[in-house]
């Protein structure tokens, strides 16, 4: 946060490290391994898909899975081999829906993935009591994804889609006459 108590990009980058559920990944000797945390009072089940998705969504190699993260707890949740794959089209993904935890292994620098240019739209626009709650979504991976007019303060700015996600954030002090834009950051 600044001086006026504005949130800086980086404000939604800690925010997501110090979130209460999330999925950490890594590669080593060619084998993924999944780490669940869930700093919850409750134990939750997340019905996730797993393994590669290219950037392009056109290569689905993932597979469902119910995935246990106990109350409280960190710790290895899945582990297997790299699939196969073009790792600068695509990443290995756990994704756990619009609500659930994401969470994506790239390999390689970001600024040389082969990631198409995304074009972020607004599917749902819902006028709650401080402000305006959104609905957004890509067809391809989006990275950074933030509103056009800075001036708003959100529930969460800078985040990434996945081919054919959505996510929901609230745009505080926004109104029905406000014009909601979001972008994809700039990659190449």
């Amino acid at each position: 946060m600044d001086y006026y108590a504005r949130r800086k990009i980086s404000f939604y980058g800690v925010q997501r490290a110090f979130a209460p559920v999330t999925f950490i990944l890594r590669e080593k000797d060619g084998v993924v391994t999944v780490m669940g945390c869930n700093d919850t009072p409750e134990e939750l089940q997340v019905s996730a898909r797993v393994g590669y998705l290219s950037f392009d969504g056109q290569t689905d190699r993932t597979k469902k899975m119910q995935i246990c993260l106990p109350a409280r707890s960190r710790g290895v949740v899945w582990e297997e081999a790299l699939p196969e794959g073009d790792y600068q089209k695509g990443s290995y993904v756990v994704d756990g829906g619009e609500t659930g935890p994401v969470g994506m292994l790239r390999k390689g620098n970001l600024r040389e993935l082969q990631i198409p240019q995304a074009k972020v739209q607004v599917l749902e626009l819902h006028k709650e009591e401080n402000g305006i709650l959104a609905t957004v979504g890509s067809d391809v991976y989006a990275h950074g994804i933030h509103l056009e007019d800075a001036s708003f303060c959100c529930s969460e700015l800078y985040f990434d889609l996945l081919p054919g996600g959505r996510k929901t954030v609230m745009i505080y002090g926004a109104t029905e006459e406000s014009k909601i834009h979001f972008l994809a950051a700039s990659i190449n």
